[in-house]
């Protein structure tokens, strides 16, 4: 798995870290593990599997959109934040696929470390806004304990069992 960069939304405060090298990649993956951070965003499993290949082992979910969705409506077969952000919010999204069709190629003037910034930054608040929405139908639909103590423990231990493999006999 490849990390090229993190993005975070802490309050009013953002960071986009780009990982241009594996040294950059390593220490990051340690400062993170270092200082045991909540992490809220979606579909949370990719992002831990990515980082438990780079040697982080802590983690703490406080929440995920896609879980969340998950947990609203057991019935759908998706839940990526394209789908979320228009059923929730109506509004279109670019998801992360598109973009990096979009933006992979090498931009020779300098540009793409930009529009990684920028995406990341409107990843966050789609996920925050998201989230707002569907904390208050999980506590109308009283699902709370259903959401934070059985289904959230999951994404790490799923993580885990794709970062590490297992056999089946």
């Amino acid at each position: 798995p490849v990390l090229t960069g993190m993005a975070i939304l802490s309050g009013q405060d953002y960071y986009y870290i780009s990982v241009s090298d594996a040294e950059m990649e390593r220490k990051l993956v340690e400062i993170l593990d270092e200082r045991k951070l909540s992490y809220i965003g979606h579909d949370l499993i990719k992002d831990y599997y990515v980082l438990m290949r780079k040697g982080q082992t802590e983690f703490t979910t406080l929440y995920d959109t896609a879980v969340a969705g998950y947990v609203l409506d057991p019935t759908k077969s998706r839940y990526d934040l394209k789908l979320l952000a228009f059923e929730i919010m109506q509004c279109e999204f670019q998801d992360e696929n598109e973009f990096m069709e979009d933006n992979c190629q090498m931009d020779l003037l300098g540009g793409t470390e930009k529009k990684y910034r920028e995406f990341g930054l409107e990843y966050c608040k789609t996920v925050n806004k998201i989230k707002k929405l569907q904390e208050e139908k999980i506590n109308d639909n009283e699902l709370d304990c259903v959401f934070n103590e059985v289904e959230l423990p999951l994404i790490e231990v799923l993580a885990s069992m794709e970062a590490e493999g297992f056999d089946v006999d």
